[in-house]
């Protein structure tokens, strides 16, 4: 906890309760119940498409990808992808060209994924085709040094 020292104690007496009131597989678990733990470890992932309709005139926008994991020679280069696309390529076509607030591309090495994303996008449909182009781009002979 990060607060004034007269702040602290109430603070901690507010997270000791918060947790105590999260839900603990035990003797009050159906027998089927399963951790966040066992969750997690069992979460199979699929691939889906989502929109979701907002009433607003700005969006946010994202797509991602199941990469390599962080050991993996990869890991390291995509990582440096993500910055080199964000930088090179994407600020100027979904900030500038397109209106965008921002966006970009990132890797997650730890987690093994490679992400789009725009934020306060009011071309959504636009962005996400220039995700498609920003790999056309990045696959380009010389727009990408070694």
């Amino acid at each position: 906890v990060s607060a004034k020292p007269e702040s602290c104690d109430p603070a901690v007496t507010q997270m000791e309760q918060f947790i105590d009131a999260l839900p603990m597989k035990g003797t009050d678990a159906a027998a089927d119940e399963l951790t966040l733990s066992q969750s997690l470890a069992s979460f199979d992932v699929s691939p889906s498409k989502t929109f979701v309709s907002t009433p607003t005139q700005t969006n946010y926008c994202a797509a991602s990808y199941t990469t390599v994991p962080y050991s993996h020679p990869d890991s390291a280069p995509l990582f440096l992808l993500g910055q080199a696309m964000s930088t090179s390529f994407l600020h100027r076509e979904i900030r500038e060209k397109g209106g965008a607030y921002g966006g970009g591309a990132s890797a997650a090495p730890v987690e093994g994924v490679f992400a789009f994303s725009s934020y306060r996008d009011p071309n959504t449909t636009a962005t996400v085709e220039t995700f498609q182009k920003a790999a056309e781009w990045a696959a380009t002979k010389g727009n990408l040094t070694q």
